[in-house]
């Protein structure tokens, strides 16, 4: 009888990539039990529904600011009923046994994994995707009302941790300085997928994007490049629409322009859809810390699809581009920065940049942090 593994994240596990890799590699030795806001839809795994938290009316909110300012946050934990609610369903699906361990994703279930971690008296690894104290610092009023919690309670419950793991060398040293932890680094990367690089067509080069429609990422930048770019250029954004408005204006942006918007795609296919392109494209300014460390799935989709990689300077980035060869890096985050890159770009480079994703695909594929959860695993599993 194999032992059971608890993975919690506060997402939709249908869509989140990071989770269905680890479901995926774990479900190998593990049976799962997978608790978020979605059905996973894997054979076999075992899911707990979470409800969304209901908003909060304004006597709430201002009952909670006030614990915040008077640094009484760890109140919002114990008095929560949307936390007990999770914690029943979830002893409720274990009513017989008990998970070797758990593997929470993210800050918004620390709390709620290292009580469980505690009763059952077992052992916790956290994956977090992102610096969660400076995760919309660009937003005053979330900066005020989210970071220094968020920092606190990190100091209180990442010593009850066993391991830690996060996605890039930038958050991992931030991790290291604040908090003096140490932290090991999963990448973003998909499992490798058997392609080949796509012919180019030189009178109608295609840029693609894909990903949410996220205000604070100025999406509007690719829209403005098109202003500067040769005529065989032609861009295809595949959006998430997670803000109708945003689309709504990035369209109306688009208009007489060669900009098509596209059907997104399921999780699994969105490396294979990617592949008829030629030119993965990401400018993504560093309005926030986790921005300018950010090291997203959509760069290694670009990879798995065998493209020439265009970017703007972020720092991990940019890193991994310049060691592979895989594209250009633009010297700013500006439209005209990139186009410029862009117009100077040959078909014989852009095939050159394409045949070393291709040559690099397996390298950066998900086998090595694959086998690094295992490893972890066994870890738990003693």
């Amino acid at each position: 009888m194999r032992d059971t593994v608890l993975i919690i994240s506060c997402s939709f596990l249908n869509r989140d990539p990071r989770v269905l890799r680890q479901i995926k590699v774990l479900s190998n030795e593990f049976d799962i039990v997978a608790c978020g806001l979605s059905n996973p839809d894997i054979a076999g795994v075992h899911y707990i529904n979470t409800p969304f938290k209901p908003k909060n009316n304004l006597r709430r909110k201002i009952y909670e600011a006030i614990l915040v300012f008077l640094k009484l946050d760890a109140y919002l934990y114990e008095r929560s009923i949307h936390e007990k609610k999770i914690i029943s369903s979830i002893f409720n699906s274990f009513s017989t046994t008990k998970p070797k361990f758990i593997f929470c994703n993210d800050i918004q279930y620390l709390h709620l994994s290292v009580k469980l971690k505690e009763l059952w008296n077992i052992k916790l690894i956290v994956d977090f995707h992102e610096y969660a104290p400076t995760e919309l610092e660009d937003i005053l009023l979330w900066k005020l009302r989210f970071k220094g919690h968020y920092t606190r309670l990190l100091k209180k419950l990442l010593p009850k941790v066993d391991i830690i793991t996060t996605v890039c060398n930038g958050i991992k040293q931030k991790f290291f300085d604040e908090f003096k932890v140490n932290v090991d680094i999963v990448l973003n990367s998909p499992e490798f997928i058997d392609l080949i690089p796509s012919k180019v067509n030189g009178k109608n080069i295609q840029l693609v994007h894909h990903g949410g429609a996220i205000r604070s990422r100025h999406l509007e930048i690719m829209i403005e490049m098109m202003d500067y770019l040769d005529p065989r250029f032609e861009l295809n954004l595949i959006l998430i629409e997670s803000d109708d408005g945003y689309v709504n204006e990035l369209k109306h942006l688009s208009k007489n322009k060669k900009i098509n918007f596209l059907q997104s795609v399921p999780t699994e296919k969105i490396s294979e859809t990617l592949n008829q392109f030629d030119i993965g494209l990401f400018i993504l300014p560093p309005v926030n810390f986790n921005y300018k460390m950010a090291l997203p799935n959509k760069f290694f989709e670009f990879i798995q699809a065998r493209l020439c990689i265009a970017i703007g300077p972020s720092q991990e980035m940019k890193f991994i581009t310049n060691k592979y060869k895989l594209g250009i890096v633009s010297p700013n985050f500006t439209a005209k920065s990139m186009a410029d890159l862009l117009n100077k770009l040959s078909i014989d480079d852009i095939l050159d940049f394409k045949n070393n994703t291709h040559q690099n695909a397996n390298e950066l594929s998900f086998n090595k942090s694959a086998n690094l959860i295992l490893n972890h695993a066994k870890l738990m599993s003693i």
